[in-house]
């Protein structure tokens, strides 16, 4: 079986969850809905576009309702972290969503982050739209590390 290249440092997690994004910028709230969720980031579905390498403020709920003090959900006490966009989705692919944002948390209080780890422990991933293409380079480079395959035949 050939090796999958591993793009992201931690799996992301499917959840549903409302999400508030605001751009730094121009203070435009960008209304949205988390559609996958790590302790290092999200993707969410957005009503307006940002770009790679903007900084947005998110606010959003833990997973299993309640907040990292472990109180049940208020709007006004949501979880509140700095992102950057990572990657813009714009529904171009068969099942991409419409219009979505991969955003990397630049800061996120620790405590929210390991909250995140323990309620995230168990969920499946979200399903892939499209399937995962091989690495083909990486599997010859461990043929190659084991001895299976010479680098340059004499």
């Amino acid at each position: 079986m050939f090796p999958y290249p591993r793009r992201r440092r931690i799996l992301r997690r499917a959840v549903q969850l409302p999400c508030h994004a605001l751009r730094i910028d121009d203070q435009r709230v960008l209304a949205g809905a988390v559609l996958d969720l790590s302790p290092h980031g999200m993707l969410a579905a957005v009503s307006r576009e940002a770009r790679v390498g903007e900084t947005l403020l998110l606010s959003f709920p833990l997973p299993d309702g309640t907040l990292p003090d472990g109180t049940l959900p208020d709007p006004t006490r949501w979880l509140g972290a700095k992102a950057s966009v990572a990657r813009v989705i714009r529904g171009r692919r068969n099942g991409d969503p419409e219009l979505a944002l991969g955003m990397r948390f630049t800061d996120i209080p620790l405590r929210a982050r390991l909250s995140l780890w323990e309620l995230l422990e168990g969920r499946p991933p979200p399903v892939p739209s499209r399937p995962i293409q091989p690495d083909y380079a990486g599997w010859v480079g461990e043929l190659i590390a084991r001895g299976e395959l010479a680098r340059f035949p004499d």
